[in-house]
């Protein structure tokens, strides 16, 4: 099975509470030119959070590609740097304005969190601060603005067969009966062309279930053909 990384951290420790980001992955919906995601400070010091966009091939991947001139403003965002106070929360919003067509996009977007000392902030005093940078990657999907939503499914695996990314749920009897628990759960995303085996759950159990997400319906999936 592909496993689909959606998330990278760079962990560099550091005495206050990063930055909190609400979704790992964040998608714009076929019918949508915009959205936002919110970045959140818990912490009871100031941090600059940079924001910076990468494309990437693919979200299995993560590998950077470049982008032809003609395409470098599909993706705008704003801000693209923001003070956040402690305790506070702000918003970026991310807008397509690229082609309408079959093609779906997928970008990095990574936020550069740097903690802001009391040492930074007062400029009365003349001593050095030094504070660590952390880096938090989330994975934002442009979905095709041409959209054909197809799967299948056979053998406890499920596989997108359409061009569009969807998540999908499944509960049902665990696979390992030695396991503490009763009943097991999976969901996640699932690119075109990707594949998710069900490992975790007996799917061949006629307590078990799948549905996968369609503009934010869940559609139940008949395994049990």
């Amino acid at each position: 099975m592909k496993n689909i990384v959606y998330i990278v951290i760079l962990l560099i420790s550091y005495p206050v509470t990063a930055i909190q980001i609400d979704s790992v992955n964040t998608f714009m919906a076929p019918n949508k030119n915009v959205v936002s995601q919110k970045v959140s400070n818990p912490s009871s010091t100031a941090h600059l959070v940079t924001i910076k966009v990468q494309r990437i091939d693919s979200p299995y991947t993560g590998k950077v590609v470049s982008v032809p001139h003609s395409e470098v403003q599909e993706l705008t965002f704003t801000p693209e740097r923001i003070l956040q106070p402690a305790g506070s929360s702000n918003f970026v919003k991310f807008y397509y304005n690229g082609p309408r067509d079959d093609k779906e996009r997928y970008y990095k977007v990574t936020w550069v969190d740097d903690p802001l000392s009391l040492k930074n902030q007062d400029s009365d005093k003349k001593a050095a601060s030094l504070h660590a940078v952390a880096s938090v990657g989330t994975i934002l999907v442009i979905k095709p603005r041409l959209s054909h939503l197809k799967y299948s499914y056979r053998k406890s695996k499920l596989i997108n067969t359409g061009n569009v990314s969807f998540r999908m749920v499944a509960y049902g009897p665990c696979s390992n009966k030695n396991s503490k628990h009763k009943e097991c759960h999976s969901d996640g995303p699932i690119a075109p062309g990707g594949t998710f085996e069900f490992n975790k759950i007996n799917m061949n159990s006629k307590n078990a279930h799948l549905g996968i997400w369609e503009n934010k319906v869940l559609v139940p999936v008949d395994i049990h053909v």
